[in-house]
């Protein structure tokens, strides 16, 4: 028998419902007194679960909807369920941690994504991705099959790099597996050569028309030991790159007719890239003569959908100056209007001074340093917006374990698992000690404007 224990802590969630005091900004000293103000964005239920595993969580129409990978019959909280065979759960459960309803999903959901307007849910194919709708009183309302295909029409896999949910609109980056057998195709577009070579595809479901069109489709890409190459044509010369990587998780966000997206370079330990090239998945690429090293780098693009026009200048950032970081790994807990990025620091080597830095083409290779890191084992946390500029940084006095993240259009909600104090550059932001704690950080532009701390008894 599977038993865990779901503490429905999430403040990120809950603030659709619960709209904060009028914002206070923290001033940059050091006042203890103000680390950790009183916040009403929050509420804390526990909810006993029993022969299942949480799978995501999410929070549409003053509910939350747990998606659970259960066994035949089990239990969350006082709610039973049995005789559930070949399917998984969604359970609806209110503000007040009681199960309202219940839908059946795939046995190979594993995900679930909220709008103001439908209930999103990603399961996987025997070959692809199927993405469900559901309307506020939970109907199913269509479905879309994602496929891959080969010359001869045979079905194959696809990989949502990132997708975003507005309204009705699902939005997608799609690439094709690298098929070291013959090349594949998605929605009549390149998808993936036989020589490893691969395209990004921005496609758009609308699903209650039930109607996809592809936006744009990308150059071709080639992931590398240290990095990232690209290319106009599937066969002939590469060049360095900071861009969308196709082994890397990348990220999209959908707001009022703009796709916007921040393309990880580098994954698991690769490091490093030349920077004098940059792309982006919508298609554009841009170049500057005078080049610089630069490691665990992104590029930021934007797109309008109306004008079908991409505003891109060659944005990047990343760590250069880092000998002794070129181990950085990087990850986007969440990707919106306000983002959240967490880097975690190399394991062997020096502690040197690595510099966090931001650079656009017409800067033809004077970027500019926003702060600096010494990173061997330590983990950081930026709290940035979705153009990669003016980042906050958190850190831990003693360990910074996890984070989970989400938003609005108005302010960023970040939760740290964490031992010690967290602190931004300037100052403070929560006290703690050797226990583990949760710290909930309410930021805008204009800094941080609320932390609530939670104890928590079973650890991160």
């Amino acid at each position: 028998m599977r038993k865990g224990c779901l503490a429905l802590f999430l403040a990120i969630s809950l603030i659709f419902s619960v709209m904060p005091s009028p914002i206070k900004i923290l001033n940059d000293d050091f006042e203890i007194s103000k680390t950790s103000p009183v916040s009403d964005y929050t509420r804390d239920q526990t909810l006993q679960i029993e022969n299942a595993i949480p799978l995501d969580l999410g929070y549409f129409n003053n509910s939350y909807f747990l998606l659970l990978d259960n066994q035949e019959q089990g239990s969350v909280g006082n709610y039973e369920w049995t005789n559930i065979n070949n399917a998984r759960l969604v359970l609806e459960i209110s503000t007040t941690g009681q199960v309202v309803s219940q839908i059946l999903v795939s046995s190979q959901a594993y995900d679930i994504e909220t709008s103001t307007s439908a209930l999103f849910v990603i399961s996987n194919l025997t070959h692809g991705k199927e993405v469900s709708a559901y309307d506020s009183d939970l109907n199913h309302v269509n479905s879309i099959e994602l496929f891959s295909y080969d010359s001869s029409s045979n079905p194959g896999d696809i990989n949502l790099s990132s997708f975003s949910v507005e309204s009705n609109l699902f939005t997608a980056l799609i690439t094709c597996p690298a098929n070291s057998l013959s090349d594949l195709f998605f929605s009549n577009q390149d998808c993936s050569s036989s020589n490893g070579r691969q395209k990004f595809s921005t496609i758009q479901w609308d699903s209650s028309q039930n109607s996809t069109v592809v936006i744009t489709t990308s150059d071709w890409f080639l992931s590398t030991n240290n990095g990232l190459e690209t290319s106009q044509n599937n066969v002939g010369q590469t060049v360095e790159t900071i861009g969308p990587n196709p082994v890397c998780d990348q990220n999209i966000f959908s707001s009022n007719g703009m796709l916007y997206t921040i393309s990880n370079s580098h994954c698991g330990l690769r490091y490093s890239n030349s920077a004098d090239h940059a792309s982006s998945p919508f298609g554009t690429s841009e170049t500057w003569s005078n080049s610089f090293e630069l490691d665990s780098a992104f590029s930021a693009s934007k797109f309008d959908v109306l004008n079908s026009t991409e505003i891109f200048a060659g944005n990047i950032a990343g760590f250069t100056s880092c000998q002794s970081g070129i181990d950085i790994e990087a990850s986007v807990p969440h990707f919106g209007k306000f983002s959240t990025i967490s880097f975690e620091g190399w394991s062997t080597g020096g502690n040197g001074e690595c510099d966090f830095v931001k650079h656009s083409s017409s800067n033809n290779g004077a970027f500019t340093e926003l702060f600096s890191w010494r990173g061997k084992g330590k983990n950081i946390v930026l709290l940035i917006d979705p153009n990669l500029q003016s980042p906050i940084k958190v850190s831990s006095a003693r360990d910074l374990i996890s984070t989970t993240a989400t938003g609005t259009d108005n302010f960023g909600i970040t939760s740290i698992c964490h031992t010690g104090s967290l602190a931004k550059p300037s100052g403070a932001i929560a006290i703690g000690g050797q226990d583990e704690q949760i710290t909930t950080i309410y930021w805008s532009t204009s800094g941080i404007s609320n932390v609530t701390i939670s104890d928590i008894s079973y650890g991160c």
